[in-house]
């Protein structure tokens, strides 16, 4: 990943996926950080529970990262109710959907 960001172009964004179990959230987050990358897409219902799993991503992040979630077409889909509450955080910039 660190050849990645040195070589892409400054208007190139980088986003760090955030994918696997709980206790691995904190970690991914550390090493993109490490990478000066602050956009995170976290993969939905991938294993364990999202709610969980969203709670560890935001408190692992700073004020000016931004989240993705993704909806993963292989596993069930989030409920609206998951996603209702978690754009109310100004830091959540949308959805990505590959079921459609």
């Amino acid at each position: 990943m660190q050849s990645v960001v040195q070589s892409c172009p400054s208007h190139v964004r980088i986003m760090a996926g955030i994918l696997g179990r709980e206790d691995m959230i904190r970690e991914q987050v550390t090493v993109a950080h490490g990478l000066s990358c602050n956009e995170f897409v976290l993969g939905l219902n991938h294993l364990g529970d999202n709610q969980q799993r969203y709670n560890i991503l935001r408190s692992a992040l700073g004020t000016n990262d931004k989240i993705w979630l993704y909806n993963m077409p292989t596993f069930s889909p989030a409920s609206l109710d998951f996603i209702r509450s978690c754009m109310s955080d100004i830091r959540v910039q949308g959805i990505k959907d590959s079921s459609l």
